[in-house]
């Protein structure tokens, strides 16, 4: 994988895996795996891998865009959900079996879905990695502008499980695992 935003753009992980405020066993099980990057309002999100625009695990439709602005407290974040073309060495399941996974882009401002994700859910067609989905907001229950990424595993039915998996990125330095407090500077090179 690749960070989620731009490359030569350094990012705060405001919340890693495990993490104090949502990303652990007593607020959730379903995204233990899951970090949060803090981005200047409007800031691209890019894929971090290849994949299909697919209905999410909140969801049956592909993306969520235009029912959230930042003053909703309660309720789910404007999103895109991704399911990557290829199964990879990452993609290992509680099971320890390979599986489909699938990518969860959260907290996107209201209306800002862009035209490539819009058309490649009626076309098919793969969004490659630095593609731009959406632009970073505070959507849906958050503190601050930020975007969250996490991955699934497919669920045997051709859907996201409702849980996470472990996952890092190539550009995060060391073991590419992410930690809290910490800045990241992407490599993730912005096509289209």
């Amino acid at each position: 994988y690749r960070l989620p935003y731009e490359k030569g753009t350094s990012a705060e992980c405001v919340q890693g895996n495990h993490g104090l405020f949502s990303h652990n066993a007593i607020n959730t099980t379903v995204q233990l795996f899951a970090y949060d990057f803090s981005l200047a309002y409007g800031t691209e999100i890019l894929a971090m891998r290849d994949g299909k625009v697919v209905g999410g695990i909140y969801t049956a439709d592909p993306i969520e865009d235009g029912t959230e602005d930042d003053s909703a407290t309660q309720s789910g974040a404007n999103m895109v959900t991704l399911q990557h073309t290829t199964i990879d060495d990452q993609d290992v399941d509680a099971d320890g079996g390979k599986k489909t996974t699938y990518a969860t882009y959260l907290h996107g401002a209201k209306g800002t879905i862009t035209a490539a994700v819009r058309a490649a859910i009626t076309s098919g067609a793969v969004i490659p990695k630095g593609t731009a989905i959406m632009h970073v907001d505070s959507t849906g229950v958050s503190r601050l502008n930020h975007v969250h990424v996490d991955i699934r595993p497919d669920d045997g039915h051709g859907r996201p499980n409702n849980y996470t998996i472990p996952f890092v990125f190539s550009d995060a330095g060391g073991d590419g695992v992410p930690t809290s407090q910490h800045y990241y500077e992407s490599q993730n090179v912005k096509v289209g």
